[in-house]
């Protein structure tokens, strides 16, 4: 099914590339390089309109949620994702994967409906 933006005229981001962190091997070892040094650099990838990463608390309803942390990366378009992803910027943060994605992760590509 296919949805047409809420409102095209509006100064959103329309894009957002969203990663799910498996639960790392070293949780603490994850955070303390995740939200600094992987942040930090991600930070510094050209065409990124907005960057929000979050640490998974709790499931509502109770019980321990099925992934370690999250990243929202939000673009104003496809053509804005793909000239990031070829930056260097965009590299140097995916060669840091290694270095705290113990867990492995899983990232979807979505359009904003509204």
């Amino acid at each position: 099914r296919s949805y047409e933006l809420a409102s095209k005229e509006r100064d959103d981001v329309v894009i957002k590339l969203i990663v799910l962190y498996n639960h790392p091997d070293d949780p603490q070892a994850f955070d303390d390089h995740y939200f600094t040094t992987h942040v930090a650099l991600a930070r510094q990838i050209p065409q990124l309109r907005r960057l929000e990463v979050a640490k998974l608390e709790t499931v509502r309803g109770g019980g321990d949620p099925p992934y370690h942390a999250i990243a929202e990366l939000w673009y104003d378009d496809e053509e804005a994702m793909a000239a990031a992803a070829e930056s260097p910027e965009y590299q140097r943060a995916l060669a840091d994967q290694p270095n705290f994605n113990t867990g492995g992760s899983v990232a979807w590509v979505c359009r904003v409906v509204d």
